[in-house]
Formats: structure tokens, sequence, C-alpha cells
């Protein structure tokens, strides 16, 4: 009988799944019951705080792209299944970018790409070929040569199970097809509330999956009909559990003065996306926060406005400080690092606890920063509106928060006021300043349905879900040499 731990590859190619492998209760169950590699993307961030917690970390292994035939197929078969299960958020973001492609003046011929594959997509999709086109689309992709230096890197550690914490992402995608090419088994973590939901098609079948609650169980089940053949795990959000770690909670005093705050004003923290999703988005906070100022609030309160702490490029924060003295920048000292390479520290995973701890109201459009306000029973405003003169946005806006799966399960709980202008905004945020246990219950129950973290070890249960696979892996292999062979083909075979 093998006694040996179970060895165990995790991959991670975002700040956000970095901090969940960091900082949450994971590394300290895992690592006491396995051996573990952690390939980063950040890499050589954070070095000193892996070390710390017992990883043993290598640099993400060099990824080749798809060829451009391959692409037009992903982009076909995504298009497919968005109209055939149907997927309302993924149809809404390509009939709005359509629509924004069609007003160019001039268009190159990539720029017709996305109108090929939406008519053939929905052709396939229409004739029921949506399942025989993703078989076929997988096996083109597993013949594909994406990353030799990965190949020969699982080769040499022979894992018991490869886990991808961003399965989405064509990074560690790649990983995986090459992991898929030697009959190793994959463990996929959905790191987000949106994923199954928003993002593009997997590349690769997992024999496992791990998500925050049982609604994105659901979904997953209905997105991807083939993960009816694997185990999914239900496991809470893991970078939540930080929110219920004191250490990384600072003292108020040091907080308010880190930022130039003023202990005694009411904090509302206006959060930021990405300014190339919904570029309203900020000259509409420009709008909200000048009719505050206009309206006296900014005597009365201070603004904290936090960019989104990956997509910090938007070259317009300085105007911000114009409008007056009370409105403050948090800055993260990320700013000019690719994606790919930032990783947040122990001190900037404090100051984001910190930062909604100490908020008396979040406003966002959208964001999953709702989330966490609901997790510190902060009342949250909902920005549902384009300010600008043009409106581009605003009837996106107002249509993904009544039909976007994730986002429904917000504004139907009514645990955020949803607010359709400027001057809604202003009052939103006045109300919720004055009762702010109103919505409390709402809350509450958003949380539990969400986020399926109340205890702060979502993190330990994630660990244990894939100690618990590894394991059944290495029960099968020691019973049966090809058993883990098998087991891969039956995955595949599922795809039929």
């Amino acid at each position: 009988m093998n006694h040996r731990k179970p060895r165990i590859v995790l991959l991670s190619t975002s700040m956000f799944t970095d901090r969940i492998l960091l900082f949450s209760t994971f590394a300290a169950k895992l690592l006491a019951e396995a051996d573990a590699e952690v390939w980063i993307s950040s890499y050589p961030a954070n070095m000193d705080e892996w070390a710390k917690k017992g990883f043993t970390v290598k640099p993400f292994p060099q990824v080749n792209d798809f060829r451009e035939r391959i692409n037009l197929l992903r982009a076909i078969n995504h298009e497919a299944w968005a109209h055939k299960v149907p997927a309302p958020s993924i149809l809404t973001m390509r009939r709005f970018n359509q629509r924004l492609n069609w007003k160019r003046k001039r268009r190159r011929l990539p720029d017709y790409f996305p109108d090929i594959s939406y008519v053939l997509g929905r052709l396939i999709a229409a004739f029921g070929l949506h399942r025989l086109h993703e078989r076929n689309l997988f096996k083109k992709m597993s013949e594909a040569n994406r990353s030799e230096e990965a190949y020969n890197l699982l080769k040499g550690f022979n894992p018991d199970l490869v886990v991808s914490t961003n399965p989405m992402w064509m990074f560690e995608a790649a990983v995986c097809i090459e992991a898929q090419k030697l009959n190793l088994p994959v463990y996929s973590f959905i790191p987000s509330w949106d994923n199954i939901t928003t993002k593009s098609r997997f590349t690769f079948v997992s024999y496992a999956y791990g998500v925050w609650s049982d609604i994105r169980a659901l979904e997953l089940r209905k997105y991807f009909p083939y993960s009816a053949s694997a185990k999914v795990y239900s496991t809470g959000a893991p970078q939540y559990d930080v929110f219920f770690m004191e250490d990384y909670l600072l003292p108020r005093q040091q907080f308010f003065k880190t930022h130039n705050l003023n202990p005694e004003l009411p904090v509302v923290l206006y959060t930021l996306g990405s300014p190339l999703f919904i570029k309203s988005e900020f000259p509409t906070a420009v709008d909200v926060l000048k009719l505050m100022r206009d309206m006296g609030m900014l005597q009365k309160v201070q603004v904290l406005v936090r960019p989104h702490p990956n997509k910090d490029n938007w070259d317009g924060f300085a105007s911000l400080f114009e409008i007056h003295p009370n409105i403050k920048v948090q800055d993260y000292g990320t700013d000019g690092l690719p994606t790919v390479k930032r990783s947040q520290t122990a001190d900037q995973i404090a100051d984001w606890v910190s930062t909604i701890y100490y908020s008396d109201v979040v406003v966002s459009a959208s964001s999953t920063i709702l989330l966490d306000a609901a997790l510190f029973d902060k009342p949250a405003v909902n920005i549902e509106f384009d300010s600008t003169p043009e409106k581009v946005y605003d009837e996106f806006l107002l249509y993904i928060n009544k039909h976007w799966p994730h986002l429904v399960t917000v504004t139907e709980s009514k645990a955020v006021y949803s607010v359709f202008s400027a001057k809604g905004a202003a009052h939103g945020i006045f109300a919720a300043l004055l009762n702010a246990n109103e919505k409390h219950s709402e809350r509450v129950s958003l949380r539990k349905i969400v986020l399926n973290n109340e205890d702060g070890r979502a993190g330990e249960r994630f660990a244990e879900s894939v100690l618990q696979t590894a394991l059944e892996l290495k029960r099968m292999e020691n019973g049966n040499g090809s058993a883990k062979l098998k087991t891969q083909h039956a995955l595949r075979n599922s795809l039929s």
C-alpha cells in the first residue's frame, strides 16, 4: 500500500486567486496533508509570503496562443451554447458590443469575425449540433501544442491532481490541456460568482469542480451538461475568510491616518470597476460627486474612491481632487504592472478588509464589492444608470441588473439601494447613512445564499475537497493501475 501524501499542482494567474491560496484558511489545511507545488504568473512577487505559508513556488510556464482558426471555432462554440442554454449575460454583452461595432465608420476584416461567429453559432444551436461541435473542438484543442514547458514539468512531478483556480483563463486552460495529454485529472475551482454565466466556455474537462454555493452548482450543471458526471463541491467563497480574521483589521486611527480621512465624518466608499467595461461608470461617478458637493453633502461626509485593484488605469483620478477636499483616492502602489503580474501583500489585504469595515456606505455599479458590503452588514447603493449625455450604457445597466443571473440574486434580494440617476444616487447615499440597519435582514440572507461563508472557513473546505478528490484518485490508482486513464476517458466521453 502506498502511504505517501498526495502530490498536487496548484495554478494561479490572478491576484484574486493568489490571495485565496495565501491568506484564506486554505494553505494550512492543504499543506498539512499534501505535497503541493504552486505555479504563479505573478512570480517573483510575494515570495516571502509564499515561503511563510510553506508552498513550493514556481513561475508559470510559457504558454502558446491557439491558432486563429481554433479561436474562431471557440467563438462559434461560445455563441452556440449561449443561444442553446440560453445564457442571458453572454447574449446581452454580445449584442451590446455588436451594436457598438456596427457604429464604427471604418471596419477592418477582424472586426467582422464576431458577426461570423454569431451567425454560425446561432445556426449550430438551431440545428442542435452544439454538442457535436464542442466535442470536435475539444479534440482539436487537445492536440494543440499549448505549453511544452508545462508538459515536461507535469511529467516530471507526476501529480495526483492539478488544481486550476482560474479555469476559464487561457493560461491555466493551456496547462490543464497538457495535463490531460498525460492523463492527469484536473480539479477546477470557479473563483467568482459570475464566471459560469458570463465568461467563455471551458476548453477542457475536469474531474471535479469547486463553486461558492449551491446556486453556482446549479448553474454549472445547466451551462456545462457534461459536469453531471463530475463531483461539484459548494465550498463557500474562500477569499472572504480574511473578513473573519482580526489580524487583517487595522486599528481605526491607523486606517484613517493612512488615507487622510477625518475620523469625525462618515465614510462613503465609492468603488470603481474597469474603465474598459462600463465606460460611463467613471464620468457618472464624477457627476454624482459634483452633485453631492452642490447639495452640501461633502461638507458632512467624506468620500473614499476605491479603484479596482486590477484596473486602476483611468487617467482621470486626479480630477476628483478638484471637486472637493473631502474626496480621497486609494493608491495600491501597483500602477503600471501587467494584470497577471500583480499580487497583493498582507498589508494590502488588511487595507481592503479595513476599507469595507470602516466605511459607512458602499457605492458600486454592479460590482462584487456589493457582497463585501453585505458581509460586514454595510448599506450599499447600486448605480444602475449612465449620466453621460449619450447614455450609451443606460439601457444596458438597467437590463443586466434585471436579467444577469448573478446580479438578479442581489437586486431581487432588496439588500441594496438601486438608483437610476445622479440625484437618486445622492439621495440613496443619504438614506443609507440615516438608516444603516434598514436592510440588515436582507443583507444577511444575501450573503448566506451567494457567499456560503458565515464562519471564515471556506478556504479550509476548498482544501478538504481538493484533498478528498486527490485521495480518491490515489485509491483508484492503487486498486487499478489504469483507473486514472479510465477516469479521463469517461470524462471525455461525457461530452458525447
